[in-house]
């Protein structure tokens, strides 16, 4: 996970969310990998592969992120265990025209 520095034995565990499939008809062959990086610190990343624009991808990628946090919500919760979530989104377009860059990082923290 070079993106985020973090070493190899620090991840514990790869979780496929979304296997790949496979359509007889190649032209419309559908392939979705999610993967759930679990870290030793009992944290995780989300990793996103996309190749189909979405219209609301922001949107979209807001809510996903947002229900792996109420995920790990669970009786007798403690608030200050709340591990954050981090997503990458690989993809095979622009996302917005006016910041080609190749890698760009956005955070919503409160300091």
């Amino acid at each position: 996970m070079f993106l985020l520095n973090i070493s190899q034995d620090q991840i514990t565990r790869i979780e496929i969310s979304n296997p790949m499939q496979y359509t007889e008809i190649i032209d419309t062959k559908l392939t979705i990998l999610d993967l759930k990086v679990h870290l030793n610190d009992n944290s995780f990343i989300l990793v996103e592969m996309q190749v189909r624009k979405f219209k609301h991808w922001t949107n979209r990628t807001v809510v996903y992120t947002c229900k792996q946090l109420t995920e790990q919500v669970h009786e007798n919760f403690d608030y200050d265990k709340l591990q954050p979530v981090i997503l990458i989104s690989i993809m095979d377009y622009t996302l917005f025209p006016d910041h080609k860059r190749f890698f760009k990082t956005y955070k919503v923290v409160d300091d």
